[in-house]
């Protein structure tokens, strides 16, 4: 007889595939707590990498912008590597009032470059052309479960 799968096998399934293909588009944000040896960065959140019309952008939460941007204590890293995060930034974090919490980030053209030697750009065929409008509550999720990332320390 034929071994059956269950629902919840198959959605798994499909979650660690989704998951894996999702990993590419996300990248890791860190926070420089110590600049002299040893050195330290905490990884602080994630953000996804979109490109629109020959401009690429990091897409994140507007409180991980709004708490650590500032002192260019906020970056990326590569092979262990800090880059501090480059471009025109907007966010904004309405503290509950209509739970908008996103921040924009252009990036610089060199540290676009760097990006993507390891990470792809979610190309905007495949988020503006999918729109269509319900009659349900809308949700935007932003960014990637911190527990997910590539590099994740959890002490």
């Amino acid at each position: 007889m034929k071994e059956l799968f269950s629902l919840s096998d198959h959605n798994n399934d499909i979650t660690e595939k989704a998951s894996i293909k999702i990993l590419n588009y996300t990248i890791e944000l860190f926070k420089r707590i110590k600049s002299t040896e040893p050195v330290f960065d905490e990884l602080i959140g994630t953000g996804v990498l979109i490109e629109i019309k020959n401009n690429f952008y990091l897409i994140t939460a507007g409180h991980i912008i709004e708490d650590h941007y500032n002192n260019d204590n906020i970056g990326l890293k590569f092979a262990n590597n800090f880059v501090t995060l480059g471009g025109n930034c907007i966010y904004t974090r309405d503290n509950n009032q209509n739970n908008v919490d996103i921040a924009f980030i252009k990036l610089d053209l060199l540290l676009k470059n760097e990006i993507q030697k390891e990470n792809f750009f979610l190309k905007e065929k495949y988020i503006l052309n999918s729109f269509k409008q319900i009659n349900q509550p809308d949700y935007i999720a932003c960014g990637f479960p911190i527990t997910y990332a590539k590099i994740y320390n959890k002490e």
